[in-house]
C-alpha cells in the first residue's frame, strides 16, 4: 500500500509538470511561407523577392512545388503590395526521411535559406491542425489595447515582447506582419473654401475616388460573356502625390475649380489595417514552440513575457486553436471525473454495493502513470488524443480489475478467507490477463511507431495506451488483489458474507 500511494502520488506529479497542447501539427506534405518587404514597396519589388526565395526553395530537396501569390498578407488575409505568400508542396512521405525531411525540419530549412535576405523578412508555418481553424499552426497571440492608447506605443510594446519571446527557450520563432511605419498621404479639406469657391464636397469625393481610385458603372456583354466596366485614371496619372493638383471638379456656375486650391496633402506614417479582436484594437502575433517544448509550454512563456513587459492598458487574449487549447485544458480533470463516476456507477448498478466497485477502481488511476510516462519519453504532449487513450485505459484495466475481483468474490462466499480468495483470484486469472493485455498491445504497436500522414496523432494514442497497458499489468496482479483484500476486510467488520448469500439466495 505504500508503494500504491507513493505511485498515485507520482502519477499526481506527472499530470501537473507534462507538457500539454490541443492536437499534434501533422506532417499534412504542404506548408506556407509568407514575406513582408520595407513599408512602402510596390508590387514589382514584390515580385523581384518572391522569385529569390522561389529559387532558394527549389534548393531543399523535400520540397517538390511552389506556388507564390504576390501581394496578398496570409496573416491578417488582406491585400497588400508590400507581402506576399508562398504555398509549398512536399515530396510524398515515403520519399522523405521522417527525421531530417518531415515538416519541422524543412521549416527550419526554409528559415536558414532565406534568413540572409535583406529586403524581406521571411517566416515559415505548418498548416493549422484543424483546417479553417487559425490560417497557421503554431500559436495565435493577440495583444489588445485596453485603453486605446496610440497605435505606435502599442506596437513598441509588441516589439519589445517579440524580442523578449525570440529569446526565450520555450519559443522556437514569434513574429507578426503588422507595421505602423507604412508611408501615406493625409488630405485635409478646407471646408469653408470649398463652401465659398460653391462647391458641392460630395464632388469632391467622388472626383478623387474616380480618378485615384476607380467607380463602378455598368454591365455589358460580348462574346456570350458579361463584362463590369470600371473608370479609373490611367497609372501614370494617379502614381504621384502631385498628380492630385491636375484634377479639377465643377461648382455651383459651372466653373472647373482645382483640387489644389480646396485640399492640402501631406506626408505621414501610418498601419496598412488595422483590426480589432473582441472589440479592441490590436497586434496579432504568431510563433511556435521551440524543439523539446509543447504549445502550451510556448502559450505560458508568452502570457508570462506579455504580464512582465507590457503595462497594464494592454492584455491580450488567444485565437484559432490557441483559444480551443487553452480552452480544452481546464476541462480534463473534469472529464477523467466524470469518466471514473459514470463506470462506479456501472459498476455499483451491476453489482448491487459501493464497495466492490471502490475495489475495481481505485487501481485504475495507476494505468495513467504508464501512459504519462510513455508520453514524456516520447516527448509528447497531453492533448486531446491522450485523453481519449486515458480514457479508454479506463476501461480496459477496469475489466481486467473486475476478472480478479468478481471471482475472488465467489471463492470468498464459497467459504474461504479474504487473503486465499485474492491469491487464487489472481492466480486463476493470470492467463487471462496477460492474454488480454498482450493482445492489445500487439494490436496497438503499429500506432506506436506510425510515419507518414497522420503519423503524431496515431504515435500519441498509440504511445498512451501502449504504456498504460504495460503498468496495467503490474497493476491487475499485484495491486488489485491488495485492495480487495484491504476493502473486503474493512466490508467484513460490518456485513456478514453468509448473511448475505443467504438474503440474495431467498430473494
Amino acid at each position: 500500500m505504500i508503494v500504491f500511494i507513493a505511485l498515485i502520488g507520482y502519477t499526481a506529479h506527472l499530470f501537473q509538470t507534462i507538457p500539454t497542447g490541443f492536437v499534434p501539427e501533422e506532417d499534412k506534405g504542404v506548408a506556407m511561407a509568407g514575406y513582408t518587404l520595407k513599408p512602402g514597396s510596390s508590387i514589382v519589388q514584390t515580385e523581384k523577392i518572391s522569385d529569390e526565395i522561389e529559387k532558394r526553395l527549389a534548393t531543399i530537396d523535400a520540397i517538390e512545388n511552389v506556388t507564390t501569390v504576390q501581394g496578398y498578407n496570409i496573416i491578417t488575409g488582406s491585400l497588400d503590395p508590400a507581402s506576399g505568400v508562398s504555398f509549398i508542396t512536399f515530396k510524398h512521405w515515403d520519399e522523405r526521411d521522417d527525421k531530417s525531411e518531415n515538416v519541422d525540419a524543412i521549416i527550419r530549412q526554409i528559415f536558414k535559406k532565406t534568413a540572409d535576405i535583406s529586403d524581406a523578412r521571411v517566416f515559415a508555418f505548418n498548416m493549422p491542425g484543424i483546417p479553417g481553424l487559425g490560417v497557421s499552426g503554431g500559436f495565435d497571440f493577440r495583444v489588445q489595447d485596453l485603453m486605446a492608447s496610440d497605435i505606435e506605443q502599442l506596437q513598441h510594446y509588441v516589439n519589445e515582447l517579440l524580442i523578449a519571446a525570440n529569446k526565450d527557450p520555450r519559443i522556437g520563432s514569434a513574429y507578426t506582419t503588422f507595421n505602423s511605419s507604412n508611408p501615406m498621404y493625409q488630405i485635409d479639406f478646407n471646408r469653408e473654401k470649398i463652401n465659398a469657391l460653391g462647391v458641392d464636397i460630395a464632388d469632391v469625393f467622388k472626383t478623387m475616388q474616380t480618378y485615384l481610385g476607380s467607380v463602378y458603372i455598368n454591365d455589358f456583354t460580348k462574346y456570350g460573356k458579361v463584362y463590369r466596366v470600371f473608370a479609373q485614371a490611367k497609372t501614370a496619372f494617379r502614381s504621384d502625390k502631385s498628380d492630385i493638383s491636375k484634377l479639377y471638379v465643377r461648382n455651383n456656375d459651372n466653373k472647373m475649380v482645382p483640387l489644389s486650391a480646396v485640399i492640402a496633402v501631406k506626408e505621414i506614417k501610418g498601419p496598412q489595417n488595422i483590426t480589432h479582436y473582441t472589440l479592441y484594437r490590436s497586434i496579432q502575433i504568431n510563433g511556435s514552440a521551440a524543439p523539446g517544448y509543447s504549445s502550451g509550454d510556448a502559450m505560458a512563456a508568452m502570457e508570462e513575457l506579455q504580464k512582465k513587459i507590457m503595462p497594464k492598458e494592454y492584455g491580450f487574449e488567444w485565437s484559432g486553436m490557441s483559444l480551443q487549447e487553452k480552452i480544452s485544458g481546464n476541462s480534463t480533470v473534469t472529464t477523467f471525473a466524470f469518466v471514473m463516476i459514470v463506470v462506479f456507477m456501472v459498476l455499483a448498478a451491476q453489482y448491487e454495493s459501493w464497495i466492490l466497485p471502490l475495489m475495481i477502481m481505485i487501481p485504475v488511476p495507476l494505468v495513467m502513470l504508464g501512459a504519462l510516462l510513455g508520453l514524456q519519453y516520447a516527448n509528447l504532449p497531453m492533448n486531446v488524443f491522450a485523453q481519449i487513450g486515458l480514457v479508454l485505459l479506463i476501461a480496459m484495466s477496469s475489466k481486467n480489475a473486475i476478472l480478479i475481483v468478481e471471482f475472488a468474490k465467489e471463492l470468498r462466499e464459497s467459504g474461504k478467507s479474504i487473503v486465499d480468495s485474492a491469491v487464487e483470484a489472481a492466480v486463476s486469472r493470470f492467463r487471462p490477463i496477460l492474454m488480454t493485455i498482450f493482445s492489445f498491445i500487439f494490436g496497438i504497436i503499429p500506432l506506436a511507431i506510425a510515419t507518414g500522414a497522420g503519423a503524431e496523432t496515431q504515435k500519441t494514442i498509440g504511445i498512451a495506451l501502449l504504456g498504460g497497458m504495460t503498468i496495467a499489468t503490474f497493476v491487475a496482479l499485484f495491486f488489485v488483489p491488495v485492495i480487495y483484500v484491504l476493502l473486503e476486510a474493512m466490508r467484513e467488520t460490518v456485513v456478514d458474507v453468509e448473511q448475505e448469500v443467504k438474503m440474495r439466495e431467498s430473494l
